[in-house]
């Protein structure tokens, strides 16, 4: 009689195994979507409702929560949703703050620009948008140049020249806009939004050199995540402040500004010309070891 070996259960085991490795942190997504989207949702309440609103403190609170919670579950889950091991290397790091800096001041002038034109200016909406036509030639016809600057040069070098232009620029907006000509606010958007395409490009590039090939996957999906926080971060937290200073009618910060309707829009663009500086010490800590990358 033919011998008969016994079924091998190993194989099977061993794909359930992998299985579990591969698992998705849907309760970890959940939290950290969770505590960014009350995050948010607070802070418009407060430009709305105000701070003593119960669904502005409220939704602040829980989203305090949950970002805690979240934190508390990575350092404690075998796979988590976002693999603490990423935020070990510091150039990474600065390129993820960066990354939502620069998008929270890059928003901030594509939201309040226009409305800066609208409401101080008398342009209809239609006319207020034809202020933005420009830089958007302007960053269609760049974009495809910086991406051979940064093998001649390295990333870090555009990425700070990048974000010094958008301070200056920045600033030049709280100081010229709001008076009788939209030219100044029509310059202020272009050069800002040039300086955005020189940090945003590179800062991808270096983003994924820094990383491991195991890890680039994850690690460029974060990057994009802290764009998209910025993007919703910027336009709320500087309505909240040009709701503020509209109310309290006084005069801007910004010395250098000679008006007196825009005083407001004045000190939201002066809010993003401190953003860029912060965004400037983050960049300068950047390794040169990401240069070319």
């Amino acid at each position: 009689m033919p011998r008969r070996h016994p079924r091998r259960q190993a194989p099977a085991r061993r794909v359930g195994a992998e299985a579990g490795e591969a698992r998705f942190d849907l309760t970890g997504g959940v939290l950290l979507g969770l505590g960014a989207g009350l995050a948010l949702f607070g802070i418009t309440q407060a430009q709305v409702a105000g701070l003593a609103a119960p669904s502005c403190w409220g939704s602040l609170v829980v989203a305090v929560v949950a970002v805690a919670l979240f934190g508390w579950r990575t350092v404690r889950v075998a796979h988590p949703f976002v693999p603490p091991a990423l935020f070990a290397n510091r150039a990474y790091r600065s390129a993820v703050a960066v990354a939502f800096l620069a998008m929270v001041v890059n928003l901030g002038g594509l939201v309040f620009v226009p409305l800066l034109v609208v409401d101080v200016n008398g342009l209809t909406p239609g006319a207020g948008a034809l202020v933005m036509i420009p830089a958007g030639i302007a960053v269609a016809l760049v974009s495809p140049l910086i991406g051979r600057l940064a093998d001649r040069i390295g990333t870090r070098p555009l990425v700070l020249a990048g974000l010094a232009v958008v301070g200056v620029f920045a600033l030049f907006l709280s100081t010229f806009t709001g008076g009788g000509s939209v030219v100044p606010a029509g310059a202020g958007i272009f050069g800002l939004s040039v300086g955005f395409i020189f940090v945003l490009t590179p800062l991808i590039s270096a983003a994924a050199g820094a990383l491991p090939d195991g890890q680039a996957g994850a690690g460029i999906g974060i990057l994009q995540g802290a764009q998209f926080l910025g993007a919703g971060t910027g336009p709320a937290l500087f309505g909240v402040l040009v709701t503020a200073r509209q109310q309290s009618g006084g005069d801007a910060v910004n010395p250098l500004y000679a008006g007196h309707a825009g005083a407001a829009y004045s000190d939201v663009f002066l809010a993003m010309a401190a953003v860029t500086v912060l965004a400037l010490a983050v960049a300068f800590r950047m390794r040169p070891a990401t240069q070319g990358a």
